[in-house]
């Protein structure tokens, strides 16, 4: 078997068909597809060297793998349509800051970026597809970089399987915009039943590793029934709260917050779901998210109960919805 072990992960580009595998990469696509007679889940992983495809018998989903989480996978390769595939593997998703997908894909930190939240509010999105071949093609010829960034740009971010992850990614976005059209007609006929210009959604947040997964996935949510996002960090101050390696980690958080275009508000108080809530009333936020708890029955039983079941009884006496959310790549800490 011919591998470069990479981080104890083989690249995607040297898996052999029945080889015994352990692969690392990001999903860049899933959906719920029929296998032989009955329905599976299949999800897409790529490594910036090649693609994947997971399959698994018997599920229509699986929450923890949805674009852009980064996991590790290990099973046996199988051929399947002409692609490289796993069925039923073992995973386990990766933990830490989740960059963007782009990012995770090409390996490559892309500057010159228009934000998620700019494009989902167009009034309208056009598609201009070009095969990858043909996008290399131009790139040879000098039409879009100069001849001496041509060789890094085609062995770089513009190679063939990039671009392939890519091209996909986009197909997907516009097969998701008539679901989310219809959302966002939905929430504008119940706003005609209010008093007040829409729905406010709000995110709780600490500076957890995953968090700024969330803050995207929160902002995807907000953009689907045109609501304005608020992310919202309250700072305890009981003991053994203490604020080492705080500020890095909200510092990430107000850019992606500022990223996806959701202000950005720090509370400061003891009781976290009284303050968030009372919050949330100030602002006549209509909906509340925040990451399912992680803390063990026992610490919830001595520790006067969850923070999430707190913040969903005080949001439910004042007439807001609760969303929770689950965590992914360690996720959202909450309590």
């Amino acid at each position: 078997m011919t591998t470069c072990e990479l981080m104890g992960a083989t690249r995607i580009t040297d898996v052999r068909v029945q080889d015994r595998v352990k692969v690392t990469g990001t999903i860049i696509s899933s959906q719920t597809t029929a296998i032989g007679s009955g329905l599976g889940y299949r999800c897409v992983l790529a490594d910036g060297s090649g693609q994947l495809d997971l399959l698994f018998l018997g599920r229509a989903v699986i929450a923890g793998l949805a674009v852009g989480t980064r996991c590790r996978v290990e099973g046996v390769a199988a051929a399947r349509g002409g692609r490289l595939a796993v069925w039923n593997p073992r995973y386990e998703v990766q933990p830490g800051p989740t960059p963007p997908v782009t990012e995770q894909i090409t390996q490559v930190r892309v500057r010159e970026r228009v934000p998620d939240w700019v494009v989902r509010r167009a009034d309208q999105v056009e598609f201009v597809d070009a095969a990858p071949g043909q996008l290399r093609h131009r790139l040879l010829l000098g039409e879009i970089y100069p001849a001496g960034q041509v060789s890094q740009a085609l062995t770089h971010f513009f190679r063939t399987d990039n671009l392939n992850a890519l091209r996909e990614l986009a197909l997907q976005f516009l097969a998701d915009e008539p679901a989310e059209e219809f959302a966002r007609h939905l929430a504008r006929l119940r706003a005609r039943g209010r008093n007040d210009a829409g729905e406010r959604m709000l995110l709780g947040v600490t500076p957890a590793p995953g968090a700024e997964d969330m803050v995207r996935r929160a902002a995807r949510m907000a953009a689907r029934i045109e609501a304005e996002l608020q992310v919202v960090n309250v700072t305890s101050q009981e003991p053994g709260t203490g604020r080492q390696g705080r500020d890095d980690g909200l510092a990430r958080l107000r850019r992606a917050a500022a990223d996806v275009g959701a202000t950005w508000r720090d509370l400061d108080a003891d009781d976290l779901p009284m303050a968030l809530v009372a919050y949330a009333k100030s602002e006549q936020v209509t909906q509340i998210v925040v990451g399912s708890s992680q803390r063990g029955r026992w610490h919830e039983l001595v520790g006067g109960g969850s923070i999430v079941g707190r913040v969903s009884r005080l949001a439910a006496q004042a007439g807001i919805d609760v969303h929770i959310m689950a965590l992914r790549a360690a996720g959202l800490r909450l309590g």
